[in-house]
């Protein structure tokens, strides 16, 4: 992996954002460490749900300022803030959400 790619990957999983990728199906490809932080579940058992899932419902992009209610594995609702990005040429992601805990 290339320095760049490993210094990009390093940052994303130190923000204190959590970050969420789907596909066009609304399935989960990638997280980062706040996410799994976040909604209290590891990266395996959050990889293969749904947007839907965590959201409630499966945002629109891009958008910023979006406020939706986090589920986490406890059953605890969390407020986050939300900006949702397109993805344009990627077959894993369509878009992705970086998630602030309000």
């Amino acid at each position: 992996m290339a320095t760049r790619e490993r210094r990009a990957l390093r940052i994303l999983d130190e923000s204190g954002d959590a970050m969420l990728a789907w596909d066009k199906d609304g399935r989960l490809t990638d997280l980062n460490i706040a996410a799994e932080t976040m909604t209290g579940a590891s990266r395996e058992q959050l990889l293969g749900s749904t947007i839907g899932e965590i959201l409630g419902t499966t945002p629109e992009a891009p958008a910023h300022g979006l406020r939706f209610s986090l589920r986490a594995k406890s059953g605890r609702v969390i407020p986050v803030a939300a900006t949702v990005s397109a993805v344009q040429g990627d077959p894993l992601v369509t878009a992705h959400a970086l998630l602030r805990d309000l």
